[in-house]
């Protein structure tokens, strides 16, 4: 959630696929032409949840798209440790949804919801991945 006074990015967008345009050699990982993704929030690494492994509850989170510009951007900049290479047997639209879906299972791994009611909130392509990363034997309401 982003406070009424914050002025947000001038462009929008954290859900992307793209292609590696400068890479610092550091990295091997990624190189020049490989086809990404990513995380979109853009973590401190040093902050008490960082150094946890809690990254998703940094308190220095950068927003893609939020806190700074965003993937509808001419170029995006991230650092590489946020960027991951698309095998090429993995097409664009089904890359371009990792970022939701892994929220999903993310959330849905975060608890012990054997026999609880569970509320998904969510568009009916995302309540249908999230409904498929629930446990079974949890009853889902949509």
């Amino acid at each position: 959630m982003v406070a009424e006074d914050h002025p947000g990015a001038d462009v929008v967008g954290h859900e992307y696929v793209g292609e590696v345009v400068v890479s610092v050699r550091k990295f091997a990982a990624l190189s020049w032409g490989d086809r990404v993704s990513g995380e979109g929030h853009i973590t401190c690494g040093h902050c008490r949840n960082c150094r946890a492994g809690r990254t998703h509850l940094c308190r220095n989170t950068i927003g893609v798209g939020v806190n700074r510009p965003g993937c509808f951007a001419e170029y995006l900049v991230i650092p590489a440790f946020n960027a991951f290479k698309i095998p090429d047997n993995i097409s664009d639209d089904l890359a371009s949804i990792f970022d939701p879906f892994g929220n999903a299972v993310h959330t849905a791994l975060s608890f012990d919801l054997v026999g609880e009611d569970v509320l998904v909130p969510a568009p009916a392509r995302l309540a249908s991945w999230r409904r498929r990363s629930l446990s079974t034997s949890a009853r889902a309401t949509w």
